[in-house]
């Protein structure tokens, strides 16, 4: 069964029977939700056999390399596919 869980601001997606991938995603959880200063409101996070996958939008591109930077330091991180895009400023 994958069960999903959001603590408000990631979104974090269990993976199916690799308990690999639960430990690299739980240490994924860990180090964002430490980068206190890093709004990662409307992320996704999956992980599929060390390959991590974000989607989502962030505010500006240096959250979405920080992001991105963060999670290939985790152990157990082989690739990160990371789909995030730029939130467009609604002021013009």
């Amino acid at each position: 069964m994958r069960e999903s869980f959001d603590d408000g601001r990631i979104e974090f997606r269990e993976p199916r029977d690799r308990p690999a991938d639960t430990l690299v995603l739980a240490d994924i959880r860990e180090q964002l939700l430490a980068a206190s200063w890093l709004d990662a409101s409307g992320v996704a996070v999956r992980v599929d056999d060390g390959r991590v996958r974000i989607d989502g939008t962030v505010a500006e591109p240096r959250l979405r390399d920080a992001i991105q930077d963060i999670i290939a330091r985790c152990p157990g991180v082989r690739e990160v596919d990371n789909r995030l895009r730029i939130e467009r400023s609604s002021a013009l």
